[in-house]
């Protein structure tokens, strides 16, 4: 399924769409997950990190309101759509702007 996908580093909210596979009949609740990404360079001179991630998954094609978690809502953890894929004509939901940007912009 589309999903949108929010990464939060350091404080700092990223967004992002994905394909993914969840292993649960309560996708459309959206999801957490806690993990850490590792950065390692060889050359010229050899480094490595690792930092935690807290990413939120949830669909985009279905309005989604929990206590932590919501779209156009007050929340701890909330999306506003007027934030994202600017403002096309007719389109109010991420779903409907992600289908009429796609529509314009990618030839399949």
């Amino acid at each position: 399924m589309l999903v949108c996908v929010l990464a939060i580093v350091g404080g700092v909210i990223c967004i992002g769409l994905a394909w993914v596979c969840l292993k649960t009949s309560k996708a459309t609740d959206g999801q957490l997950l806690v993990c850490s990404t590792t950065h390692c360079r060889f050359f010229p001179v050899r480094h490595s990190f690792t930092y935690p991630l807290l990413y939120a998954i949830f669909r985009i094609d279905e309005d989604i309101d929990t206590p932590l978690f919501a779209i156009d809502r007050w929340r701890i953890l909330q999306v506003r759509t007027d934030d994202y894929l600017g403002n096309p004509p007719g389109c109010r939901s991420l779903h409907e702007k992600l289908k009429w940007h796609l529509h314009r912009h990618v030839r399949l």
